[in-house]
């Protein structure tokens, strides 16, 4: 909540929490006009995401779960003006940290247009990625329920659909793992 990009908005995607954590996080976030809270009964992983999709009205979107944060309060303001600058339907960060280590960190920042290749998909994830929103709905890209594949198949599908990837050589996405 804390990034300094203007006109974020913030969809917040309770799939499911008991009506407590509902609550709390309807109070907590009800002063930041910003945010937006939608309540959903209990679904797959996948159908969450989908919704935050369609609730989307921002030019570009990124996806945050509990177990993740942004690197610091510019990180999304940099990545988004990054891929505007480069019109990209969708902008991986390559450097990516989990469990406290750093792993696949280019020098410089590469424009991809055309067909797909090993390159393109080499450590993206849907974490790691900022999606240009009309992009995944005129696509109609969704997030198919398929327990641990979904971002698989989410991500690979984006980018065999795309006409302008690039990548952001920028830490953005942190992930924790849960388990």
């Amino acid at each position: 909540l804390e990034q300094s990009v203007k006109g974020m908005e913030v969809i917040l995607v309770n799939n499911g929490a008991s009506n407590e954590t509902y609550l709390v996080l309807h109070k907590t976030l009800f002063a930041d006009k910003k945010v937006r809270l939608y309540n959903m009964e209990r679904k797959a992983y996948g159908e969450a995401l989908n919704a935050g999709i369609q609730l989307a009205s921002g030019e570009y979107l990124a996806f945050c779960d509990t177990d993740g944060w942004y690197n610091d309060k510019t990180v999304l303001e940099k990545w988004f003006r990054f891929a505007k600058e480069k019109k990209a339907d969708l902008c991986a960060s390559i450097p990516r940290v989990r469990d406290g280590k750093l792993f696949s960190a280019p020098k410089e920042s590469i424009q991809v247009t055309g067909p797909i290749t090993k390159r393109d998909y080499y450590e993206c994830d849907f974490h790691n990625i900022l999606f240009r929103t009309s992009f995944l709905k005129e696509q109609k890209l969704r997030f198919e329920d398929c327990s641990i594949f979904t971002g698989f198949i989410f991500t690979w599908m984006s980018l065999m659909k795309s006409s302008s990837r690039t990548f952001y050589t920028g830490l953005t996405y942190i992930q924790r793992r849960l388990h």
